[in-house]
């Protein structure tokens, strides 16, 4: 069972041309017309910011970005490396742009700072916070300012930069393109026909790839995917890397959550808002050795009682003993909300499976 709430989601099946017939040709088609002025608009955008001196904040800059629309795993990505660069002694920026929050400027949060509700900064610069390490966070939309206000005001020696892939005004030492091994190109076709939001062969500015969700493919599409890769950039490094789940956090005061080896046989409703549901829930599903079951929601949604109260309905009608959601979820959940069933967040972690050696220059720049 997939219930699948996300905007756009009846599009995917065309844009991948699994839909047949007239009406979808008839679709793709008009997609393809908007593609093209989204394309002419997007070149332009990055022409004007490409004639633009990029900045440089007088500390090294690693820019974890996509070239696809959301859902790669970059978010997981930036709290590998700002956990790293702690290790190493080092005074960690991440400059995000904190999506879906309220209000304009500049908002600097420090590790150790309450955050009351994600309104005010994002749902990912809560998770980078919740991280465990020693960091600060700067959420503008203008990262480099951002950026600026983390080396100037805060004495941050390394800035990470999330989402920065688009965001060429600021100068970086390391250009991270994160590619999700279940939907690497986006359908090869830019939004809306596809989800990319610029042309694959401007892959060409990226220094490291970074593939992502490994779990989720065959052995075989990983190779075809890193050959795909190797044959048009030569010389660019690939990265591979897989979550590892490590725990799961009790939500709204329930009791203990079980342990990731303790969900073998549970019946577990999976319920996100992430940009790639799938790896979440086939996560879920190796765990639990059961179909998957799930609720999928817009990435970033902001739940309010009565999404949390239908899911509660359907968990209950199908007889779930556990909701389970996702750590950048459950900063989104209303904190105020009475369950009627047992809830937990899944607690995972990036794991490098290969390519660790290309990851130590990055960590070592001065």
């Amino acid at each position: 069972m997939i219930i699948d709430k996300r905007k756009g989601s009846k599009l995917y099946p065309v844009m991948s041309g699994e839909r047949r017939g007239v009406k979808a040709a008839a679709t793709r088609a008009a997609l393809g017309v908007l593609s093209s002025i989204y394309g002419f608009e997007a070149s332009r955008r990055m022409a004007r910011l490409g004639r633009i001196e990029p900045e440089k904040i007088g500390a090294p800059v690693a820019s974890v970005g996509n070239i696809t629309l959301g859902g790669t795993g970059k978010t997981p990505i930036c709290r590998y490396l700002a956990t790293e660069l702690a290790a190493r002694g080092r005074k960690v920026g991440i400059a995000t742009r904190g999506y879906g929050r309220e209000g304009e400027g500049t908002v600097v949060i420090e590790s150790g700072t309450e955050v009351s509700t994600w309104h005010t900064c994002g749902d990912e610069p809560v998770m980078f916070l919740n991280s465990g390490v020693d960091i600060a966070v700067a959420i503008d939309a203008d990262r480099a300012r951002g950026g600026r206000t983390l080396v100037q005001r805060y004495g941050c020696d390394f800035v990470i930069l999330d989402d920065g892939f688009q965001f060429i005004t600021l100068a970086r030492d390391s250009d991270i393109v994160v590619i999700d091994a279940v939907n690497p190109f986006g359908f090869g076709k830019l939004f809306p026909a596809g989800l990319l939001r610029e042309p694959v062969e401007n892959l060409a500015r990226a220094n490291m790839f970074w593939l992502t969700k490994i779990e989720c493919v065959s052995a075989v599409e990983r190779e075809r995917i890193k050959a795909e890769l190797t044959e048009k950039h030569k010389g660019v490094p690939i990265v591979e890397s897989r979550y590892e789940p490590v725990g799961l956090k009790a939500l709204y005061g329930g009791t203990e959550a079980p342990k990731p080896d303790e969900l073998k046989g549970v019946k577990a409703l999976c319920v996100s808002g992430v940009g790639n549901p799938e790896s979440f829930e086939a996560l879920v599903e190796s765990l639990t050795g059961l179909e998957r079951q799930s609720v999928r929601f817009t990435d970033h949604h902001p739940f309010g009682d009565g999404d949390l109260t239908a899911v509660e309905d359907v968990a209950i009608k199908n007889k779930m003993e556990i909701i389970l959601t996702t750590e950048k979820d459950a900063t989104r959940l209303p904190a105020h909300f009475k369950p009627r069933c047992r809830w937990a967040s899944l607690l995972v972690k990036t794991q490098v499976v290969s390519g660790l050696e290309y990851i130590e220059p990055i960590l070592n720049l001065r």
